[in-house]
């Protein structure tokens, strides 16, 4: 089916393996990004301060995680 332009989105289930370079796993933790980008290149917010609402409406900022290698 063709898709319009402005309406290409959707919830995606992903896994990924990352190289951890050596300076990494000497500085002993690694943050990891999770961001969408839309066909027309717009991107998540960085923050929720923004775009905060009481409903919680949109509050759609994107994840950062910081992961300790051992």
């Amino acid at each position: 089916e063709e898709i319009p332009d402005g309406r290409h989105y959707g919830w995606s289930l992903w896994t990924a393996r990352l190289p951890v370079s050596e300076a990494q796993r000497k500085a002993g933790d690694v943050e990891i990004w999770a961001k969408a980008v839309d066909s027309a290149y717009n991107v998540q917010p960085e923050k929720f301060e923004h775009i905060w609402n009481l409903r919680g409406v949109l509050a759609n900022a994107y994840h950062k995680v910081k992961v300790k290698i051992i």
